[in-house]
């Protein structure tokens, strides 16, 4: 089931406010919890996790619901599906090098 769309200007102004955004690109997804935990604790409070591994989507999945002070986006997102499915799975942002139908 999706979860809520965030507020897109609440997202903007975390993002403007942080202005630093950790690009991440893990092989296991029981890395991202405490690796965001890390990232947050060392002040930087958003963090975008690549699709660009096997693990991508879990390790996306980890780091949003077990960091909810943490804003989580998803990074090389590039099909409509892959935005559907990294929504669904807590990304509160989601950034493309490029989009294919």
């Amino acid at each position: 089931m999706p979860t809520a769309a965030p507020d897109i200007d609440a997202v903007l102004g975390h993002l403007r406010a942080v202005r630093v955004v950790p690009v991440v690109t893990l092989n296991a997804a029981a890395s991202a919890v405490p690796m965001t935990r890390a990232l947050v604790e060392g002040g930087l409070t958003a963090v975008e996790i690549t699709l660009r591994t096997a693990a991508g989507m879990d390790a996306l999945r980890a780091a949003a619901a077990g960091v909810p002070d943490a804003l989580v986006g998803a990074g090389t997102v590039t099909t409509a599906e892959a935005c559907e499915a990294a929504i669904d799975a807590g990304a509160q942002f989601v950034v493309s090098p490029g989009l294919v139908d």
